[in-house]
């Protein structure tokens, strides 16, 4: 365990590796596989997962916003005529 403390995956000594986000040291193997020391990875985590969640309510609201526009204009999804009904229509 301790030879793997003494050296990054690419040979570099532990000490000279630091986080990509605090730039502290980064000493268990783990957070320097990944790049950065727990705490940060962490933030890093819950902004990924906030990015997520706002990016499905966006994708939520169109959609919303789509029905009640096709709603509204007579154009509901569900009972619009295809363009062959409309064509036997005329006929």
């Amino acid at each position: 365990m301790k030879a793997s403390r003494q050296n990054g995956l690419d040979g570099t000594p532990l000490a000279n590796v630091r986080c990509g986000r605090c730039h502290k040291p980064l000493k268990v193997p783990e957070s320097v596989m990944r790049g950065f020391g727990p705490i940060c990875w962490g933030k890093i985590q819950a902004w990924n997962r906030k990015e997520e969640a706002e990016a499905d309510d966006e994708l939520a609201v169109r959609r919303l916003r789509e029905e009640i526009s096709e709603q509204v204009n007579g154009n509901d999804i569900r009972e619009r005529e295809s363009p062959r009904q409309k064509m036997a229509a005329t006929k």
